[in-house]
C-alpha cells in the first residue's frame, strides 16, 4: 500500500490519481475566486500548496477573498516566515524550494535540492522559530538545512528510508524527522546535522507537532493496519520516552491523523486522516471525538489542516466533488472549534496538498494621557496603537499605583488619590491572542508576539487645588462723630459778663466800664461747638473732661495749637480785668 504514495525515481513523479486509475486529473480546472463563507471571518492570510497546479491559491484577509500565486511548478508543502513577509514552497517535481515575496508574489529564489524531493503525503518542510533556517525531508531519506537569508544549503544527512514530517524544537537546536518507512523518530542536532537519537514507534509515523513548552512531541500515524497499533503517539522530548498513545481500536478507523495541528495553549490537538475523518483530542484527558466530513464518501492522500492563531477555526482539506471513491479533492472545510460544527465548505485550487496560515503579528502599542488632579479622572487614549493582521482585542492597563484594568476599547480613565509621577504601562493583545509571546508548534510560528505589544509612559498627577473663597469687599464706613466722641478742639473762651466790683468800705464805689467782649469765632457749618465753661472764681477756667468742639477734618491736626492759643487768650483776659480794677482804685484815692 505504501508504494502507492511514493515516487519511484528521483526524476519521475508517479501521480497517485493515475496509480488509482483516475483520469479525471486532466479535466480538473481551478475554481473561480470566492470569499470565505460569511460566517467564517479569518484575520490571517492563508496559503495553499497545490499538487496539480502551477497556481497556488491564497486568501487575502484584508479583503476576505481568494486569489492565486503563479509558481514555476507544482507544490506540495508551504510555510510562512515569522514576519509573514516570505513564503517557502516545496516542489517535488522541481526538486527545489521556491522563496516567494508574500507581498509582490515574485519568486525571489529557487533553491535546488538535487534528488532530495519531498514525499507528497506530509508537511515535509519546516522553519525554525526565528525563521533563519529551513528544513526539508525527502522521500530518499535525506534531511537538508537551508539558510533562508542566502538560500545556501548548509548541510544534509541521510537518515535512511522514506521520510514523513519534520519539526524543530522551540529554540531551533533540535530537529525531529518521522521515519515513515522505518517506523521511527530520528532526532538531529540542527547545528551539526548529525543524528543524536533514533526512537522506534508504531506504524507509518508522518505528522509531527511540538508543544509550546517544548516538552512533548506529538506523532500522527498515517496507516494503521492492526488494531493495537497507535494512531497517535506522544513522546517526552527530553528522553524520547512514550507518555501516552491512542490505538486504532479506540480511534475506530484504519487511518490515523496524518496531519495534525496543536492549539497555542497545547491543550487541544486537531487531526485529519485519509478516511476524510477529523478528530479533536484533549491532550490532558486524552479524550477525543472523531467525525467524517459530510460531503464525502471516498478517501484522500492529502488530508491537511491548519489552525488559526486564535484557535477559533481549523481549515481542513478534503472532500470528493467529482465522484464517489475519487481521491481528487479541492474542498476546504471550516471547522468552528468552539462548538465543533462545520461552516459552509468551498472549493479552492485543484488538489490542495498543504495549508498554512501567516503568523499573526504582534500589535504596536502606543497611548497618550491627559492628566487630571488627584480625585479627578485622568484620561488615557490608545487609539494610535496598530495591528497588522488580527485587530486589537484587549487593552491591559497598569496605572502604576497598584491598580490594573483590562478593557476592550482604546480609551479609559483612572482616578489617582495621591499626587506624584506614575509609570503607566499598556499591553495589547489581538483578537487572535497575539501579544508579547511567540507561539511555535514545530513547522512555523502561529503567533509572532514581541515587545512592540507593550509600552509605558510617565504620568504626573498634581494635588487638587482647593477652591479660593469669595470675599465681598465691604467699604470701611466713615464714622459720624458724636458730640461726645468728636476730637476736642481747644475751646475759645466765652467772655464773662461785666464783673461787678465791690468797693472797699473805705472807697466810694465807682462804676467800671463794661469790658468789651472778645468776639467768639463763628463755627463753621460743619462743626458743633460745645459750651465753654465760665472761669471759676479764682479766674481759672474750670475743667470739663467731656466737653469737645467738633472741627472739620482738615483742621483736626491743628487742634492742639488752637487749644494753646485759647488758653493764652483766657489768661490775657483775666490780667486785663485785674489791671482795670487796680487803676480805678488809684483814681479814687487821688
Amino acid at each position: 500500500m505504501r508504494s502507492t504514495f511514493v515516487h519511484t525515481s528521483g526524476r519521475t513523479r508517479v501521480r497517485v490519481a493515475l496509480a488509482l486509475g483516475l483520469g479525471a486529473l486532466g479535466l480538473a480546472v481551478a475554481s473561480p475566486v470566492a470569499a470565505v463563507p460569511a460566517d467564517t471571518t479569518i484575520g490571517q492570510n492563508i496559503y495553499l500548496a497545490d499538487y496539480d497546479s502551477f497556481s497556488a491559491p491564497w486568501f487575502d484577509a484584508s479583503t476576505q477573498t481568494w486569489s492565486t500565486i503563479a509558481l514555476p511548478n507544482y507544490t506540495n508543502a508551504v510555510v510562512v516566515s515569522p514576519d509573514a513577509k516570505t513564503l517557502y514552497y516545496n516542489s517535488s517535481d522541481a526538486q527545489a524550494v521556491y522563496k516567494v515575496d508574500a507581498t509582490t508574489h515574485v519568486v525571489l529564489a529557487t533553491i535546488p535540492l538535487g534528488s532530495n524531493y519531498a514525499y507528497i503525503g506530509g508537511p515535509m518542510i519546516a522553519l525554525d522559530p526565528d525563521g533563519t533556517h529551513l528544513y526539508t525531508a525527502g522521500v530518499n531519506g535525506v534531511v537538508t538545512r537551508i539558510e533562508t537569508a542566502t538560500g545556501a544549503v548548509l548541510g544534509s544527512v541521510d537518515v535512511g528510508g522514506q521520510l514523513g514530517g519534520v519539526a524543530t524544537s522551540q529554540d531551533g537546536s533540535k530537529i525531529w524527522v518521522a521515519g515513515y518507512a522505518d517506523n521511527n523518530i530520528v532526532e538531529l542536532n540542527a547545528a551539526t546535522m548529525t543524528i543524536t537519537r533514533t526512537t522506534p514507534v508504531s506504524l507509518d509515523p508522518q505528522a509531527l507537532q511540538v508543544s509550546p513548552d517544548d516538552s512533548t512531541l506529538y506523532i500522527g500515524h498515517a496507516v494503521v493496519p492492526t488494531g493495537t497499533a497507535a494512531v497517535l503517539t506522544v513522546l517526552n522530548t527530553s528522553d524520547a520516552t512514550k507518555l501516552w498513545s491512542i490505538s486504532r481500536d479506540d480511534y475506530g478507523a484504519t487511518f490515523g491523523p496524518s496531519n495534525i495541528s496543536l492549539s497555542t495553549d497545547g491543550k487541544t490537538l486537531y487531526g485529519m486522516d485519509r478516511g476524510m475523518g477529523y478528530v479533536t483530542i484533549d491532550t490532558t484527558t486524552h479524550n477525543f471525538t472523531r467525525a467524517v466530513l459530510p460531503q464525502t464518501t471516498g478517501t484522500t492522500v492529502f488530508p491537511n489542516l491548519a489552525l488559526t492563531a486564535g484557535n477559533s477555526t481549523a481549515i481542513l482539506t478534503g472532500g470528493t466533488p467529482s465522484s464517489p471513491g475519487a481521491v481528487l479533492s479541492n474542498m476546504l472545510n471550516f471547522l468552528d472549534t468552539a462548538n465543533g460544527t462545520l461552516d459552509t465548505p468551498e472549493q479552492q485550487g485543484v488538489m490542495p496538498a498543504a495549508v498554512s496560515f501567516a503568523p499573526d503579528q504582534a500589535p504596536v502599542a502606543a497611548f497618550t494621557s491627559t492628566p487630571a488632579n488627584t480625585g479627578s479622572a485622568t484620561a488615557f487614549d490608545a487609539s494610535t496603537s496598530t495591528a497588522s493582521m488580527c485587530p486589537v482585542g484587549t487593552y491591559d492597563w497598569d496605572f502604576g499605583d497598584g491598580t490594573t484594568a483590562t478593557v476592550n476599547t482604546a480609551t479609559t480613565t483612572h482616578v489617582y488619590n495621591t499626587a506624584g509621577t506614575y509609570t503607566v504601562e499598556l499591553t495589547l493583545t489581538t483578537t487572535c491572542g497575539t501579544s508579547t509571546t511567540k507561539i511555535f508548534t514545530g513547522q512555523a510560528l502561529m503567533r509572532n508576539g514581541g515587545p512592540s505589544a507593550i509600552t509605558s509612559n510617565p504620568v504626573t498627577v498634581a494635588d487638587a487645588i482647593p477652591p479660593t473663597p469669595t470675599v465681598s469687599a465691604t467699604p470701611t464706613p466713615t464714622p459720624t462723630p458724636s458730640p461726645t466722641e468728636t476730637p476736642s478742639a481747644t475751646p475759645t473762651p466765652t467772655p464773662s459778663p461785666t464783673a461787678s466790683v465791690t468797693a472797699s468800705p473805705t472807697a466810694s464805689a465807682t462804676a467800671v466800664p463794661p469790658t468789651t467782649p472778645t468776639p467768639t469765632p463763628t463755627a463753621s457749618p460743619t462743626e458743633t461747638v460745645s459750651p465753654v465753661p465760665s472761669p471759676s472764681k479764682t479766674g481759672q477756667p474750670s475743667s470739663s473732661a467731656g466737653s469737645e468742639i467738633a472741627i472739620p477734618g482738615k483742621l483736626k491736626n491743628t487742634s492742639a495749637g488752637l487749644g494753646a492759643v485759647g488758653v493764652g487768650i483766657a489768661g490775657l483776659g483775666l490780667s486785663a480785668i485785674g489791671f482795670l480794677i487796680l487803676a480805678a482804685r488809684r483814681r479814687q484815692q487821688h
